[in-house]
Parts: C-alpha cells; sequence; structure tokens
C-alpha cells in the first residue's frame, strides 16, 4: 500500500508534453515535468526518463478528484545537472549528440548524450544531416555556473566510435531521444 511521504520504485508507463504516469504496486502515480530534475532545460519529459524505465519517486499527495498519487522526483536526486556532470570535462573531449533540428541557413539543435540540448554552428557540420541523425562533437568550453555548453562538429562528423574519451558517466546517463508516449 503507497501512502503519502512513501519514496517508492515505480515504471514509467506513460510519457506525455506534461508529466509521465508511473505504476507502483498497483497505484497510478503523476509525476509533472517541473518535478522531473532539479535542473532548468527538461524540454520533455523523454529527456529524463524513458517507456519502461523503473525510478525513484517521493509521494506527495493524493489527488482525489483523479484518483491518482502525486509524486515528485526532484528532491531523490538533486544532482541531476547535465550540466554539473560535465564540470572538467576538458575541452577536446569526443561526444555523441543526436540531432533533433536542422536549420535551412545551416546549423543544427542537437540533443548530447547527458541530455542537454544544444545549438551546433554550421562550420564542420556534414553535408545532408537529418533529425535523428548521431553524429561526432568535441566540447569546446562547458560553464556550469552560466549553464552553457559550447560544441562544434569533430572532423569525422556522422558518428562511429564517439565514445571514446566520454565520461562514463555521461554516456550513461542519456536516456533515448523520442521516448513516446
Amino acid at each position: 500500500m503507497i501512502a503519502v511521504g512513501d519514496v517508492v520504485d515505480a515504471v514509467v508507463r506513460r510519457i506525455e508534453n506534461y508529466g509521465v504516469y508511473l505504476e507502483a504496486g498497483g497505484a497510478n502515480i503523476l509525476v509533472l515535468i517541473t518535478e522531473l530534475a532539479d535542473w532548468r532545460g527538461v524540454r520533455h519529459p523523454s529527456v529524463v526518463v524513458w517507456p519502461g524505465e523503473v525510478v525513484r519517486v517521493l509521494i506527495e499527495r493524493y489527488n482525489d478528484q483523479d484518483g491518482i498519487f502525486v509524486g515528485s522526483m526532484k528532491p531523490l536526486a538533486p544532482d541531476t545537472s547535465p550540466y554539473e556532470r560535465l564540470r572538467g570535462t576538458p575541452p577536446g573531449t569526443l561526444v555523441r549528440a543526436t540531432v533533433h533540428t536542422v536549420y535551412r541557413r545551416g546549423g543544427a539543435v542537437v540533443v548530447m548524450e547527458c541530455g542537454l540540448w544544444v545549438n551546433l554552428s554550421p562550420e564542420g557540420m556534414p553535408e545532408g544531416l537529418r533529425p535523428g541523425d548521431v553524429i561526432e562533437a568535441v566540447i569546446e568550453d562547458v560553464d556550469v555556473e552560466r549553464g552553457r555548453v559550447i560544441l562544434r562538429a569533430s572532423s569525422g562528423g556522422r558518428a562511429g566510435n564517439a565514445s571514446r574519451g566520454v565520461p562514463a558517466e555521461i554516456k550513461a546517463h542519456r536516456k533515448p531521444l523520442g521516448g513516446g508516449g
């Protein structure tokens, strides 16, 4: 039996733009997007969780009207900032990034493996990129305090073996882009 104040392990059942629906012990739990992570820039819940993933959640209240528990993941993972995980990453580190948007006039928005959405300048970008393509990029600068990462496309372009030089905790954090829902 789940009660307000409990910390439970729950399975992600559905992802919506506004949050995620979890299930634990037959109970339904809603976690709003603002309660998923303690860092700014969560544009969609699929950056933080994916369907079928087991997550820890604090049960904050019960919504009688909708018959659902409402929870939060923020108090259980206060150091979820991908900027913090990148702190100390030296310039020149090779990372993978998934193309989200390609601009007609050049440049792109990419999602790094650690979940950050970053603008990529057109200089050095491979030709014919499409959303969903995985590319290699090089970290030029990480400014944790300002919440900024500067990337450039690597000379290799599309991803081959882009995992070399990437700290394991960064690679392990990334959730699949899109996630469903």
